[in-house]
């Protein structure tokens, strides 16, 4: 039987956003969900109502969906995960900007 970090009652995401090319870049490495906008706000909106919107499905659902939560992001996304500090380091020093540019949390499973 496999076993889930996350299930429909216990579990964490964690999520980064940092900027890259001028946008912002969400990512969240349980659901491998990815995300793009202009801001900062934005990115993050989508990334947690996104989340919320997986993990409802999961919860009310008859069906066993849990790798819907215990996934990975596609591989690009995965590196770029790892590397978020330093591609944003990067981007602030080509852009010299004072800006949002780096982001890291971890949000518990909430109960809805």
């Amino acid at each position: 039987m496999k076993t889930y970090r996350n299930t429909k009652t216990k579990g964490v995401f964690n999520f980064k956003i940092f900027k890259w090319n001028e946008k912002y870049l969400g990512i969240c490495w349980e659901t491998g969900d990815v995300q793009e906008g202009d801001s900062f706000d934005t990115v993050k909106n989508r990334l947690f109502n996104g989340t919320a919107l997986i993990l409802r499905t999961v919860i009310k659902s008859e069906e066993n969906l849990l790798d819907s939560i215990n996934t990975k992001p596609p591989f690009k996304y995965q590196v770029m995960y790892k590397m978020a500090l330093l591609l944003s380091i990067i981007e602030s020093f080509r852009n010299k900007k004072e800006d949002k540019a780096y982001f890291s949390f971890s949000q518990p499973i909430p109960s809805f």
